[in-house]
């Protein structure tokens, strides 16, 4: 179980007062054995306690993490821009079958919106600042008529 590091020192905090309280309850015990000098047959704790209740196995939970579809993976060749590059360059066919081109900035979103597209993108490349093209990560050929 992961905790952040306050609620992680307050849970020990509390642990360790439970640990002093079970060393109290058996240094009573103890001296109440001394001072009769026998065992003295204490009760055992009520089957009612927390700690001695059954515990429900907790489910696993799901990854938070969506999985990808195969088209996303397929267009998914994008990498980190690398010093000299500024965004991505994309050509895909929109709707309405019009060749579009788009600027994108951040990878991660460009990932999401490749899904999305995944068999309309034509081309990615990335671009320097002066808009011109550095490195062609996807290029699909026009089909032939």
């Amino acid at each position: 179980m992961s905790l952040p590091p306050e609620q992680r020192m307050r849970v020990d905090r509390l642990l360790l007062a439970r640990e002093e309280r079970f060393a109290r309850i058996h240094a009573i015990e103890r001296e109440v054995e001394s001072i009769l000098g026998q065992p003295y047959p204490f009760d055992p704790p009520p089957a009612d306690l927390p700690s001695l209740a059954p515990r429900k196995q907790q489910k696993k939970r799901a990854s938070r993490k969506p999985k990808k579809s195969p088209a996303a993976k397929s267009s998914a060749p994008v990498r980190p821009l690398r010093p000299g590059e500024s965004a991505y360059r994309v050509t895909y066919t929109g709707t309405d079958g019009t060749q579009r081109t788009e600027i994108h900035h951040d990878t991660e979103a460009l990932g999401t919106f490749l899904a999305a597209l995944a068999p309309a993108v034509l081309r990615i490349e990335t671009v320097d600042t002066e808009g011109e093209g550095v490195e062609i990560l996807r290029d699909v050929p026009a089909p032939r008529l």
